[in-house]
């Protein structure tokens, strides 16, 4: 996975291997967009006339993730564009802005819909069970549908898709389970209990997704690197004093850059320095890291920090 074109003076310059992988799943997405769209009409006109909660959260839930596969499809477009004169890393960090944005539609839909089902807990309405039922099993025959079309490609964008419309096909369970329970015992009170459910999930997800995404935004470390363990690699290459400087973060959750400065020792030779530059590649090639800029500057520049 060596992306490497090992400059040997200064830094190494390639903010370009983030390529979209062949047969990018692009129509997968435009599948699960038009999909959820249609149908997210559907249960909102089936919610209204069937009387029920539980479809109309639902229904909420899939015009937040038709929105989240909209921008998904347009942004991961844009953010493919190369780097130009106003934006020196690209546009990748604009796939996290649509992950933002979709998931403050989610949070302020189910907000409204937990307001709305603890209102109906408070007084029960008759629901029209049946009607319901019908929804549902369309619910998982389209969610399915667009979930296997997915089935490709390990992108975090297009995963994310997929975990939508695998968490849709398990609300739709539980409303066909619910309706169930409803015709056989008229416990309408079961609808807004299950769109209580269906909206905590969403809201727990959203919250995850929120914490993830503010970590990116502050540049922290990105999840799976351990700064320790980049640093140990790096102070046992051989001709390294010490190190100090070192800043790892993410653009977009996938894509992470480092950079360091490494302290030698001055009478190092000119391949020797190569040498280590290459080594300190490698590790940030072992960890994840896809771009780096790496200094370095002999014991007795003076630099701050020093250890020597």
């Amino acid at each position: 996975m060596d992306h490497d074109h090992s400059h040997s003076h200064g830094h190494g310059h390639h903010h370009h291997h983030h390529h979209i992988s062949e047969g990018e799943p692009v129509e997968g997405i435009k599948t699960a967009f038009w999909l959820n769209f249609l149908f997210a009409i559907i249960e909102i006109v089936g919610g209204i006339l069937t009387n029920s909660f539980a479809i109309l959260s639902d229904a909420i839930h899939d015009l937040g993730d038709t929105a989240a596969i909209g921008l998904s499809f347009v942004l991961e477009k844009v953010s493919h564009k190369k780097r130009d004169k106003n934006f020196s890393y690209g546009y990748k960090r604009v796939s996290l802005l649509a992950g933002l944005l979709s998931t403050i539609i989610l949070l302020t839909g189910s907000s409204f819909m937990i307001y709305g089902a603890i209102h109906r807990l408070l007084e029960p309405r008759a629901v029209n069970s049946a009607g319901m039922f019908l929804i549902a099993t369309l619910g998982v025959a389209v969610n399915g549908f667009a979930f296997l079309r997915l089935n490709v490609g390990d992108k975090a964008n297009v995963r994310a898709v997929r975990l939508h419309l695998l968490e849709d096909v398990l609300g739709w369970i539980a409303v066909i389970v619910g309706s169930v329970i409803i015709y056989f015992t008229g416990y309408t009170w079961i609808d807004p209990l299950l769109s209580l459910g269906i909206s905590a999930y969403i809201i727990y997800n959203a919250a995850l997704n929120l914490s993830s995404f503010t970590k990116i935004f502050l540049q922290g470390m990105p999840s799976g690197v351990v700064e320790e363990d980049v640093k140990k690699e790096l102070a046992a290459i051989r001709g390294v004093e010490s190190l100090h400087d070192i800043h790892i973060w993410s653009m977009d959750g996938s894509y992470n850059i480092m950079s360091v400065h490494l302290v030698v020792k001055e009478d190092l030779s000119r391949e020797e320095i190569s040498r280590i530059r290459s080594s300190a590649k490698e590790v940030a090639r072992r960890s994840g890291i896809m771009h780096d800029t790496i200094e370095i500057g002999y014991c007795n520049d003076d630099c701050e920090f020093v250890d020597c």
